[in-house]
């Protein structure tokens, strides 16, 4: 069974210390405005590099067959190439959030673990992501996940709603062309 690498592995590193930080008793910050922040965080682990550069669709490791096609669509016909992209998380938001919440230790070691095996996106289609909706994976996981799951149950959303993801970590998604993207399946 394969294990994921965490992308954005420094970024995912201050957030966690970012949101130790928000959990100290001295600092005496009111819950909701814990929640409040730890969604944006949680927004961040994903949309920025490592040196915080925002990087919503470009830069993004896992592509959806769907988002490809859209994309390399859009190219050629000199569409904003982002029309028709979603950027979705791999394991909802919401799950994270609770994980994050219920540990009995909100230490920065503990949060970077639950950062670095669930905070990971995929860029998809919009019609994929209706898929995903309709199989009722909006907000949830079809399966329960362990606590150090595999790239299959991290992306076992993806899988159910019968959507292939591609891993092009480092690949110009430019120059991908539909016949090359099978041999990056995930």
């Amino acid at each position: 069974m394969k294990r994921l690498t965490s992308h954005n592995k420094l970024n995912k590193e201050n957030i966690a210390k970012a949101i130790e930080i928000l959990y100290k008793p001295e600092n005496e910050i009111k819950e909701y405005i814990i929640k409040m922040l730890l969604d944006r965080l949680l927004w961040a682990t994903t949309e920025h590099t490592d040196d915080g550069v925002y990087k919503k669709y470009l830069g993004q490791p896992f592509w959806s067959v769907g988002a490809i096609e859209k994309f390399l669509d859009n190219l050629a016909n000199d569409r904003n190439l982002f029309d028709g992209l979603r950027h979705e998380h791999s394991v909802p938001k919401i799950e994270i959030k609770k994980r994050i919440i219920d540990l009995k230790e909100k230490s920065y070691k503990n949060i970077l673990k639950i950062l670095d095996n669930l905070g990971h996106a995929v860029v998809v289609s919009k019609e994929e992501d209706s898929k995903i909706n309709k199989k009722g994976f909006r907000s949830k996981m079809p399966i329960e996940l362990p606590e150090n799951p595999t790239i299959e149950q991290v992306f076992s959303r993806y899988t159910e709603s019968q959507i292939k993801v591609c891993h092009l970590e480092n690949k110009d998604i430019k120059s991908l062309t539909l016949n090359d993207i099978d041999k990056y399946y995930i």
